[in-house]
């Protein structure tokens, strides 16, 4: 009987724009939960900054970064152009997008994972 690799699982979701575009994304839950964290909270201390115009712009290109981490850069583009380069409105409806549908794969990906190490480290240890 062969050994089995196994790839890593990707999600695949689709974003719906009033104007019926459809956005289909992909995400290599894998790769990402990587760096995930780090890249998240690269916008969430861009947003504790005191505000001012050259902090404002910290944070629009920061989000700007986020989101094209997450969706990639083409669907990014195609998302600027329908808010018209408003980060904020962007941001605020693509926020909901990412905790509700990227990070619970996430999270749930780390969580088997470290189920399977604990699992891998107990057989060995007996």
């Amino acid at each position: 009987m062969a050994y089995k690799l196994k790839k890593s699982k990707q999600l695949i979701e689709q974003i719906e724009l009033d104007d019926n575009t459809i956005l289909n994304v992909k995400i290599n839950v894998g790769e990402m939960s990587m760096t995930f964290n780090e890249e998240y909270n690269k916008v969430l201390r861009a947003q504790e900054l005191e505000k001012s115009v050259e902090n404002l712009q910290i944070l629009g290109e920061t989000t700007i970064e986020f989101i094209g981490f997450v969706i990639g850069k083409e669907n990014t583009e195609i998302l600027l152009k329908y808010y018209e380069n408003n980060y904020m409105e962007l941001l605020e409806q693509i926020v909901p997008f990412i905790e509700e549908c990227v990070k619970p794969a996430m999270i749930a990906y780390i969580e088997q994972k470290n189920k399977i190490a604990r699992s891998k480290y107990k057989k060995r240890k007996t």
